[in-house]
C-alpha cells in the first residue's frame, strides 16, 4: 500500500518523525541514569533485609549503613561471595 503525500504533506511527516525521535531521545536521556545505576533500587533492598533484624542490632546498623553509603554512591562496600554487602575495615 502507498500513501501518495503532496511535498508539503512529506516534509510534515519528516518533521512529526524527528520531533518523535527527539523525544524519545530526551525520555532516554533523561531515565537512563535510572536503567544504568540502580543504586536507589539495591539500597532499598538491603533496607528491607536490615528491617528484618531488631533496630538496635549490630546487622542493622550495619545493612543500613551499606544502604546509604550505597544510596550516596559510596564505593566503601563489598560484596560476600553470597552476594551479602559488607562494609570494608
Amino acid at each position: 500500500m502507498k500513501i501518495k503525500l503532496s511535498p508539503r504533506g512529506q516534509k510534515v511527516l519528516v518533521r512529526v518523525i524527528l520531533g518523535l525521535g527527539f523525544l524519545c531521545l530526551v525520555t532516554a536521556l533523561y531515565f537512563s541514569p535510572f536503567f544504568q545505576n540502580n543504586r536507589y533500587i539495591k539500597a532499598y533492598r538491603i533496607e528491607q533485609q536490615a528491617k528484618k533484624y531488631p533496630a538496635g542490632s549490630n546487622d542493622y546498623a550495619r545493612l543500613m549503613a551499606i544502604a546509604e553509603a550505597i544510596r550516596r554512591g559510596q564505593k566503601d562496600y563489598t560484596y560476600t561471595p553470597n552476594f551479602n554487602p559488607v562494609m570494608n575495615p
